[in-house]
């Protein structure tokens, strides 16, 4: 069975593990039911996350499990970080999003694309803010651009909502004898 790390945050939560943060954190285990972060994270891979009371990292482009307005956790790539500026432009016909001046680009570096109403909505959250993500927010999204299109998933996420940080996965058909909950 193969297990891919997620790199640098990989080593990270590794790290945290090694040197006794495991004491308050709960690696969690669980099969993930949507295609949300696809090609990222598949639907039927088995993802495993720290979860707890531990100071676990969010870094830009970690995979992490967060509260929704569904009854069930999601999970997201952290795109945007706390400071962070974000704004939203037309190019060629398409609008794109920028954060720090750079394209908001998926794992496999397809822009995002916003319909009108999604900029709105976005420039709405972050307007009290000068255009920038406050402290202790952050902008969480899907893998898949095209679902950028929907303005609900485009509200700034508070820390406290998010609830654990994936370490790594294993791909397809992996077992879930480890006891985790499904997240759809």
């Amino acid at each position: 069975m193969s297990v891919r790390r997620t790199g640098r945050l990989g080593a990270v939560v590794a790290g945290m593990w090694a040197l006794g943060a495991h004491a308050e954190c709960v690696r969690q285990g669980t099969l993930v039911r949507t295609a949300q972060l696809s090609p990222l994270v598949r639907k039927g891979d088995f993802v495993r996350m720290y979860t707890g009371q531990c100071d676990f990292p969010v870094e830009r482009g970690a995979v992490v499990m967060t509260l929704t307005r569904t009854p069930f956790p999601q999970l997201r790539v952290a795109r945007a970080l706390p400071g962070d500026s974000i704004t939203v432009e037309s190019r060629g016909g398409i609008r794109v999003a920028l954060v720090n001046g750079t394209e908001l680009r998926n794992s496999v570096g397809k822009p995002y694309r916003f319909s009108r109403l999604s900029a709105e909505v976005m420039r709405e959250h972050l307007a009290p803010f000068g255009g920038k993500l406050p402290e202790g927010a952050y902008l969480l999204l899907g893998d898949r651009p095209d679902f950028t299109l929907d303005p609900n998933g485009l509200t700034p996420v508070l820390r406290k909502d998010i609830l654990g940080v994936m370490m790594d996965h294993e791909v397809k058909d992996a077992p879930s004898a480890d006891g985790g909950t499904p997240i759809p």
